[in-house]
């Protein structure tokens, strides 16, 4: 038979202290007086003892385990991997400093039954300390009736949910497209499109509904035309801005839903004989890698996702460690990088 593997006891034995002093070390180093850590320090080097991740747990009531839990569709578009990724890379980089692993699982929209099942196994198993939960769709209120009920650490990213004023970290994307407005106006445009996406997601509608609060706001004429749907994909805004193009009064700029759609919207105009921004100025969202790439570089609007996911997970943490800690809800601005994709509307060929 192999040699029996040391446990607590044998661990407490040698360094003459209790068990619970061993586990309270294992938990939290610092928390331990330092004469009687380098006693279990030693005693650890002697034995050769590996804890048992189990039986820390069962001791502390603690998994040390963050899910990032993200609801998406189906099949996740390229857009959605470029966007998600600095968050998910910020939020990684924060547990890492810290004792928490990260666990990530994606759900997929409509199958709230299977999600909200996967979480309760998660909190009544004891398999995590808490949860951010990233969704640009609305997060099913029963899973937020769970988070509620069991008392459990949660934050919601990137989304605002009408069932609680609480533990929402979003963008303001409403005010982003209102602010896209803002700028083209100043270069002296007035006949400003949108290429929308037809979806639930709730980036997408507050960025419609800040174009057309921003086009009321200046008094312009309310084109429907002007309107048109996209899928977020390069290819949606070669295709809108053939649309747009075959108008009687095509517009002056365009203000895409995200870097993609404008990508594409660019290489059309300029594939039609047109000039990008002589012409038709552009405008994304996202400030991807395709904004540096495509010609000219893309006027875009940036979200700090570095500091969205730092902030969040700080909050969670803080959470976990108080349970009376509340985490309010915080809305952070986009800023807007100007590059050679928009310009003055007094040499556009569409301006009258």
């Amino acid at each position: 038979m192999g040699k029996k593997n040391p446990t607590l006891r044998d661990v407490a034995k040698l360094a003459g202290v209790a068990v619970g002093t061993i586990s309270n070390y294992l938990n939290n180093p610092d928390g331990v007086k330092e004469k009687n850590r380098e006693r279990i320090e030693n005693a650890i080097k002697v034995l050769h003892f590996t804890p048992n991740t189990m039986a820390q747990r069962l001791a502390s009531g603690r998994t040390n385990t963050i899910l990032l839990y993200i609801l998406s569709e189906q099949e996740i578009g390229d857009s959605t991997w470029l966007h998600q990724l600095p968050l998910i890379q910020a939020i990684n980089d924060r547990l890492h400093k810290t004792r928490y692993n990260l666990q990530i699982k994606i759900g997929q929209i409509g199958e709230e039954e299977y999600s909200l099942g996967y979480m309760e196994d998660c909190i009544q198993g004891r398999i995590i300390d808490g949860a951010a939960i990233l969704s640009a769709w609305e997060v099913p209120k029963e899973m937020l009736k769970l988070f509620l009920r069991e008392d459990f650490p949660y934050v919601l990213l990137e989304n605002k949910s009408d069932f609680t004023n609480h533990a929402c970290i979003q963008f303001d994307n409403e005010q982003m497209t209102v602010s896209m407005v803002d700028h083209l106006a100043e270069l002296g445009h007035e006949k400003i499109a949108f290429v929308d996406v037809k979806s639930d997601q709730q980036h997408i509608r507050l960025r419609y509904r800040g174009y057309i609060k921003a086009i009321t706001k200046y008094e312009f004429k309310l084109n429907k035309e002007y309107v048109r749907d996209g899928d977020f994909t390069i290819e949606s805004g070669r295709r809108c801005a053939k649309e747009l193009l075959a108008l009687p009064k095509p517009p002056t700029a365009v203000i895409c839903g995200n870097d993609n759609m404008a990508v594409g919207m660019i290489e059309e105009i300029q594939g039609s004989g047109y000039r990008v921004p002589e012409d038709i100025s552009v405008m994304g969202v996202d400030n991807s890698i395709v904004s540096k790439a495509v010609v000219p570089n893309l006027t875009t609007m940036e979200m700090p996702l570095k500091k969205m996911g730092e902030v969040a997970i700080e909050e969670l943490l803080a959470k976990i460690s108080d349970p009376e800690h509340q985490i309010e809800s915080t809305m952070f601005q986009c800023r807007r990088i100007d590059r050679k994709s928009t310009g003055k509307v007094c040499d556009s060929v569409f301006r009258r």
